[in-house]
């Protein structure tokens, strides 16, 4: 399996991703979704996949009309992210689904990686630089604000914007 996916991200990371052109109005872009979509778990034709999205792992699902913006970073380490449909992405936006867990036990300290999945609910907006991080959902409908960390789940039909 880490075969395949360290495959797709050399094909991804390597060449596809820095293929210039808008998403939908060049042919370039269109290549670029186009071949894109073929490497994540799920994605239609009307997803936008722009220049420099920076993919470390491959389990996106992205629904009709969503898109990932200009440079956005997506790790979904073991786990995954579900994308609905209508859903919009400002430039810079991190989806990181990995965390790491510390602890003492007998006087030292362990680390420990873990991965919880992210899911944006359908017709949301998140602005440029935003970080939504494991464990997260999105309701429908809602809006993060420009800069946000979003470490706790969002309701439907809400606004959200700041730095816990």
């Amino acid at each position: 399996m880490y075969g395949i996916t360290a495959f797709k991200s050399f094909i991804w990371n390597g060449f596809l991703n820095k293929i210039p052109g808008h998403p939908r109005k060049s042919v370039s872009g269109r290549l670029r979704r186009y071949l894109g979509c073929r490497l994540l778990a799920s994605a239609t034709q009307t997803s936008v996949l722009a220049q420099k999205l920076d993919l470390r792992g491959f389990n996106v699902s992205i629904g009709a009309n969503s898109g990932l913006g200009y440079d956005c970073l997506v790790m979904t380490g073991a786990s995954y992210i579900q994308i609905g449909s209508g859903v919009t992405m400002g430039s810079r936006v991190m989806l990181i689904c990995n965390s790491h867990v510390f602890y003492e036990e007998d006087g030292y300290w362990h680390e420990e990686l873990i991965s919880k999945p992210i899911i944006i609910l359908d017709d949301c907006f998140i602005g440029s630089g935003a970080i939504v991080l494991g464990g997260v959902t999105i309701g429908s409908r809602s809006i993060i604000g420009a800069g946000s960390v979003v470490t706790k789940d969002v309701p439907p039909n809400t606004f959200t914007a700041g730095v816990p």
